[in-house]
């Protein structure tokens, strides 16, 4: 739990378009520290690196990581 994420998403509303994306991979999206940066875990690599391409799409900058269990 992130105490912070309510209020980083009061300050950039636009945080809350990205954790509400609609999008059947995501497992979970949360803000991370007190903001602006978002981590949004997905079921695999694949579904990673397609959600970072559309986040880069809508002008973000993200970026598609993997743990040592994915690799």
């Amino acid at each position: 739990r992130n105490d912070l994420q309510g209020p980083a998403v009061t300050l950039a509303s636009d945080l809350e378009t990205i954790l509400t994306m609609d999008n059947e991979s995501i497992v979970e999206a949360f803000v991370s520290g007190s903001g602006p940066t978002v981590a949004i875990l997905v079921e695999d690599a694949p579904a990673a690196d397609e959600l970072a391409a559309a986040l880069r799409r809508r002008g973000r900058h993200a970026v598609a990581t993997q743990t040592p269990a994915m690799l």
